[in-house]
């Protein structure tokens, strides 16, 4: 190579296109710069490099969760407090020892709910729970306190809430408040347990002085007899639910003409037994073969004070119900300040 060029050739040189074309000697066509595979895979320097598999799915995966949250954000909201509560594994859980499996013959009949307070008629902050045996049904309910002054402030509330001009008080104490309806015969006790405070709706008299002993594990206190008023006798129209739903789908305006603003007895089978949002207690009815409330519900709203009675009732019972229908919305026939009749 120095040969041909005269002079003294650098190693950079030699490997250079230049010194390559000098060396070969001139009327020498230099061969056609080729890629190579490597060469021609690699891109231009302002092209953007491939994403990556990783960086994908975690687009595809924000993607699929924000899509997710809007089409389950509706349902978690219109959803009943006592299911979201059921569901969402960190819900409050009552002290320990509160509502046993058991107390004596009871049994308790469900998991106990919490409830947040943040509605006006969830009476703050507490659980609930339903006990049963052959003959008695009764509602637990706790509250959880850090001072005496907070105790007693509900303990003063809960005794007016329970109070009517139709009841009965059968004990009232510093620590300890007991009322019985005249009309239905059903028991509230309210009682303070250290910090706590409890409440016990019973189904009767004897059920929920019989269930307050076993927790304080003392006798049974002494029943007071209370004459139970048998609510006057009042003729309806009897009729089952898949009659008024098949009349109302058939001619709501007649179907009005027929039952609206009058008291009518219903029977069926319950589908559910819960509170609305308003706190009131009620039952629904599906129509007989249907599993899609759009083809029509009847739904029964009660007082509250019925509330123990209501939530006693379980999906498959048949009930009687007797009510002033209020007419219809959206299929569904509406029948409030309802009362259980026995078959």
């Amino acid at each position: 190579m120095r040969d041909k060029l005269g002079r003294k050739v650098s190693k950079d040189e030699i490997y250079s296109l230049e010194a390559n074309i000098d060396a070969a000697g001139p009327g020498v066509t230099p061969m056609p710069l080729q890629s190579t595979p490597r060469e021609a895979a690699v891109p231009f320097a302002d092209a953007k490099p491939p994403m990556k598999t990783r960086t994908i799915l975690l687009i595809v995966g924000l993607v699929a969760l924000f899509g997710g949250w809007f089409v389950i954000s509706p349902i978690i909201g219109n959803m009943p407090e006592q299911r979201y509560n059921r569901l969402n594994p960190f819900t409050p859980k009552p002290p320990a020892g509160t509502f046993d499996a058991g107390f004596g013959s009871y049994k308790l009949s469900d998991p106990p709910d919490y409830y947040s307070g943040r509605n006006s008629w969830d009476n703050g902050r507490h659980f609930e729970a339903s006990y049963s045996n052959d003959t008695f049904f009764i509602r637990q309910k706790l509250w959880e306190f850090k001072t005496e002054a907070e105790l007693q402030q509900k303990f003063d509330e809960r005794r007016k809430s329970i109070t009517t001009g139709t009841s009965k008080v059968t004990g009232d104490e510093a620590s300890r408040y007991a009322i019985v309806p005249t009309a239905t015969g059903e028991t509230s006790v309210i009682f303070k347990d250290g910090l706590n405070l409890r409440q016990l709706n019973g189904s009767a008299q004897k059920g929920g002085y019989e269930f307050e002993g076993l927790i304080k594990n003392a006798p049974l206190a002494e029943v007071v007899e209370v004459k139970i008023e048998k609510p006057a006798t009042t003729s309806s129209i009897t009729v089952t639910v898949a009659q008024l739903l098949a009349e109302y789908k058939a001619d709501p305006g007649i179907a009005d003409s027929k039952y609206k603003g009058k008291k009518i007895t219903v029977t069926g089978k319950v589908e559910f037994a819960d509170k609305d949002k308003k706190g009131d207690p009620s039952v629904g009815f599906m129509k007989p073969g249907s599993t899609a409330p759009k083809d029509g519900m009847v739904v029964c709203s009660f007082p509250k004070s019925q509330a123990s009675n209501v939530l006693r009732m379980k999906k498959g019972d048949a009930v009687k119900l007797y009510g002033r229908v209020t007419g219809s919305i959206l299929g569904s026939v509406i029948i409030e300040n309802c009362a259980e009749r026995g078959l």
